[in-house]
């Protein structure tokens, strides 16, 4: 980590500390890079080695709505994952941003950003990589190379993506963010690439609705609402092809989902990354 200056820690969470470096040699010198450091003092070496090819599997991902991972490094007990820095945030922090001023998503930006995104499933899906944890707080913004106006959806924090490996494409430990379990995860049922399209559908609901689709006082009354419930409509501005798109992708039965490569075929999703293709010119 000699080659990386520390400039300040940009988050923590349960699964480590991200921090904000400088590039200090090569020809990326004073780039700005994240690392993800992952305290792995209390797994065993299997486990350590584990999490190692895990980080290898994300520096073999080349998308340009995936963060980019360039390196993976163990430093003592830790696992350091260097990634690529997106300067605009992420789109948890937009959200939260028009809803304190009270500016709506147009319908063509929220459905740009959600374009984006499925496309990068679209990709992570067919190399067989599960993400498990897609929410706008692992949607990242950068400044597009078109202008300053161009803003870039990449999709990142892959610590706790998998690639599945078994010929059932399925996997039993549950793990992600309460609010974005689908309901076949709230009810320890095995899940496959599904229950990431039902998280696009939470991320979509919340960039049009300023809220996510269920929420409760506790654990056991969330997933409650989840298996059982529907959410509320999101406003009525918006259009019956994404209402319409919204209830796919939040169907209960994974089966009823599309997939992302299905959505991404749709008509109009096809014109928003259209649309966006040509704004980045």
């Amino acid at each position: 980590m000699d080659r990386y200056e520390r400039v300040r820690v940009l988050g923590r969470g349960s699964f480590g500390t991200a921090l904000l470096v400088r590039t200090l040699q090569g020809a990326g010198a004073s780039a700005f890079r994240v690392v993800k450091e992952v305290d792995l003092d209390s797994l065993d070496q299997r486990r350590r080695e584990e999490a190692l090819r895990e980080a290898e599997v994300l520096k073999a991902l080349s998308h340009p709505h995936v963060i980019a991972y360039e390196e993976a490094l163990l430093v003592e007990a830790k696992l350091c994952i260097v990634m690529e820095y997106a300067d605009r945030g992420d789109l948890a922090a937009a959200i939260a941003q028009r809803r304190s001023s009270g500016h709506r998503f147009h319908e063509g930006e929220a459905m740009g950003t959600f374009a984006q995104v499925c496309l990068a499933l679209e990709y992570i899906h067919g190399r067989r990589v599960l993400h498990r944890d897609v929410k706008s707080q692992n949607v990242f913004l950068a400044t597009g190379p078109g202008s300053a106006r161009d803003i870039v959806a990449k999709l990142g924090d892959f610590g706790i993506a998998r690639v599945l490996q078994d010929s059932e494409c399925t996997a039993v430990t549950r793990i992600g963010t309460p609010g974005n379990l689908p309901p076949e995860m709230c009810e320890n049922q095995p899940y496959d690439f599904k229950a990431d399209v039902w998280g696009l559908g939470v991320m979509l609901y919340e960039m049009l609705a300023f809220e996510v689709p269920f929420t409760a006082h506790s654990f056991a009354a969330l997933v409650v609402k989840i298996c059982i419930s529907e959410p509320r409509p999101v406003p009525a501005v918006y259009s019956a092809e994404v209402r319409d798109l919204l209830g796919r992708l939040l169907a209960k039965a994974p089966d009823a989902r599309p997939s992302s490569a299905d959505v991404a075929a749709l008509p109009h999703v096809r014109r928003a990354i259209g649309a966006r293709l040509a704004c980045a010119r």
